[in-house]
């Protein structure tokens, strides 16, 4: 499952004066491009460790109810604040399941939606494609601590890197004693840090 994002955050873990610093920018004149980077670097690391580094709201979307179990693991739920709404669309329409009906698991890694024992799933037609939704609050709040150092500097990284490097490929390298090692390996390997990053 991909969540896709509804209401995205509305602060970032590096802000653009960070980014400025770390890129040897003066001036304004490109503060719309490289605030770009700082989302799409955010976006990156978020994706490689599953994690939502700032309140946002997600969406995802199930073919059909789960055939052995009651908990459905919602992805980059790392933290998870809270279920929105859980919905279902039959021959008749969208229905909202009663919020009765689930908990809210928010202590597993990644969150966890977690129905009644005693609670059946609607016996109806499910109207195709993907018509299941859960919508959820995952994230830190924007005045929570702020995301380990390993993650900024990850970020720091990329957004340096894609702004010295615009294009896809670096043309004229090719001698062995040239090459170096790719950009990726050492922000993966910040992002690999185990850590305990979330404060409540």
């Amino acid at each position: 499952m991909t969540p896709i994002i509804i209401v995205p955050p509305t602060v970032e873990p590096v802000d653009l004066d960070e980014a400025k610093l770390w890129t040897k920018v003066d001036g304004d004149t490109e503060d719309n491009d490289i605030t770009d980077l700082i989302s799409a670097a955010r976006e990156y690391c978020e994706w490689r460790k599953g994690y939502a580094f700032y309140e946002q709201t997600l969406r995802v979307s199930l073919s059909n109810w789960p055939c052995s179990t009651k908990r459905i693991e919602l992805p980059r739920a790392t933290p998870l604040q809270s279920i929105v709404s859980v919905t279902y669309t039959d021959s008749t329409g969208s229905h909202t399941v009663d919020g009765d009906s689930y908990s809210v698991d928010v202590v597993s890694t990644p969150g966890v939606v977690v129905f009644g024992e005693d609670y059946s799933w609607p016996d109806v037609d499910l109207y195709a494609p993907n018509p299941v939704t859960i919508d959820y609050v995952v994230g830190l709040s924007s005045d929570s601590p702020i995301v380990p150092y390993s993650i900024k500097v990850a970020m720091r990284l990329l957004i340096s890197h894609w702004y010295s490097h615009r294009d896809a490929v670096v043309i004229g390298i090719n001698n062995a004693a040239s090459q170096s090692v790719p950009l990726e390996l050492g922000v993966d390997a910040l992002l690999g840090v185990n850590q305990q990053i979330y404060a409540f």
